[in-house]
């Protein structure tokens, strides 16, 4: 093909593609002449400030007409450890037998706080509902630690509880009738998905008798105090019962609405002293859930109580019911073993300021310790039989650079905090089935105590 044919062929496709686009604007512009209307043929309608409105919230009223009773139930249970519902059983706080309806800190023989007690009125549906939002905001100076429940299905759900359990409830307030699209936004959805209950409703009693108010404690329940007692045999290496008997920790005798950081005689560390406050039943559930959360900073190796049921029965054993068989509520009690505990575990008063050591126990636990040098030495470094134990209380169990473990050893997680020494001291085969060493441990608690507080002082 020659140049002249190439230039025929470009100059017709040049030709077809100007007459494309000639005709192209010829029909848009020219034939066709799109009008833009001034107001919109069909208006949507909107929620005014632009985005779709959510319902409504549903009404005190309506919350009340789908509220739970065994959601509330489940609810209460947070404020079992201060409360009771049967007539006349206070506890920590006044008993929540007939509370709706009734005036504000009218229980007899109870000691009120000054706040709740200045209130004119009744436990209204309204009234309780405020308390219950915000106890500090109805009653300013509470020594109540309760914060309130932000669920407005939970205390509904609370609310409803305590009012049937009594015998004379109080009617509640009608639910104004809704249009019948809007019926869909009744509460019943928000009663079925609001399940877990929130914050301790420690509702009406709470504020009006925090621990260091209670009056007259209701006795405890025996099987509570049973497994409280169980519990604080974690906590019995390093404190004691007695009033004025501090070991590696303080002693947690009355520590149940105690001041924290508060046994005389006894040096805390700065975790704890730099908290203000008294242990009640929030701050004590609180410490023993999570001490390292409660009070950063602190020695302490015991890592918590799990749970609540635990922490609930030791607060029971703790309190004054405990010691004496009947003070306190649940919640309260259990918190404080653990919460003093934590303050000074075995590792932590030791370890940190030789000045909260007893000089007659560290002695006591050299002596001890003497049943353990064939084995054992206290030198960084120097295994022998078996590892050494320098800075052993703390230290993860069966982690001694050198030293080969048995897997009976290997097996076991944790810590060697004052819980796990004491129940390897007391039965070292019981605690590491399998365990090759000859040990048979030492049956006499002091003596356990007392070389564990020596082993965290070296």
């Amino acid at each position: 093909m020659d140049s002249m044919t190439i230039a025929k062929y470009g100059g017709a496709g040049c030709v077809m593609l100007l007459a494309y686009l000639g005709l192209n604007a010829v029909m848009h512009d020219g034939l066709f002449h799109p009008e833009h209307l001034e107001t919109a043929a069909y208006k949507i309608e909107t929620d005014g400030e632009g985005g779709g409105g959510g319902a409504a919230e549903p009404t005190l009223p309506e919350l009340l007409a789908a509220a739970d009773l065994k959601k509330g139930e489940k609810v209460f249970k947070k404020c079992s450890a201060c409360h009771k519902v049967e007539a006349g059983a206070n506890g920590v706080g006044p008993s929540l037998w007939n509370v709706m309806g009734r005036d504000i800190a009218s229980i007899d023989g109870f000691g009120y706080s000054g706040d709740l007690g200045a209130l004119d009125g009744g436990w209204t549906w309204e009234q309780m509902d405020a308390f219950l939002t915000n106890p500090k905001g109805v009653a300013p100076g509470t020594k109540m630690g309760f914060a309130g429940l932000k669920k407005a299905t939970d205390r509904a759900n609370v609310m409803a509880y305590l009012n049937q359990a009594g015998d004379a409830p109080i009617e509640a307030p009608a639910a104004e009738a809704a249009p019948v699209e809007e019926a869909a936004a009744a509460p019943m959805e928000e009663a079925a998905t609001d399940a877990a209950p929130s914050d301790a409703p420690a509702e009406d009693a709470p504020a009006e008798a925090p621990v260091e108010t209670a009056a007259a404690p209701a006795a405890a329940d025996p099987k509570l105090l049973k497994a409280g007692e169980k519990a604080f045999k974690k906590c019995k290496a390093c404190h004691k019962l007695e009033a004025g008997k501090n070991g590696v920790g303080p002693s947690l005798h009355g520590v149940v609405g105690k001041d924290i950081a508060s046994v005389d005689g006894f040096k805390y560390s700065e975790a704890l002293t730099g908290i203000d406050g008294v242990w009640d039943a929030a701050n004590l559930d609180a410490f023993l859930a999570k001490p390292k959360d409660f009070a950063p900073g602190t020695k302490m190796a015991f890592p918590g109580l799990k749970k609540e049921d635990d922490r609930i029965a030791v607060i029971a054993y703790l309190s004054p019911a405990g010691e004496v068989a009947a003070e306190a509520p649940v919640k309260e009690a259990a918190a404080t073993p653990t919460e003093e505990t934590a303050e000074a575990p075995v590792e932590t008063a030791v370890a940190e300021a030789p000045a909260e050591v007893d000089p007659a126990m560290l002695k006591k636990g050299e002596k001890a310790f003497k049943k353990c040098k064939a084995c054992h030495k206290l030198e960084a470094g120097k295994n022998g039989v078996g590892p050494s134990l320098a800075g052993i209380v703390g230290a993860d169990i069966a982690a001694v650079d050198g030293f080969k473990y048995s897997d009976a050893l290997t097996s076991v997680e944790g810590v060697w905090d004052a819980a796990n020494l004491d129940a390897f001291l007391t039965k070292p085969k019981d605690f590491a089935p399998g365990t090759k060493m000859a040990f048979p441990g030492l049956k006499k608690e002091a003596d356990r105590a007392a070389l564990i507080q020596y082993l965290g002082a070296n």
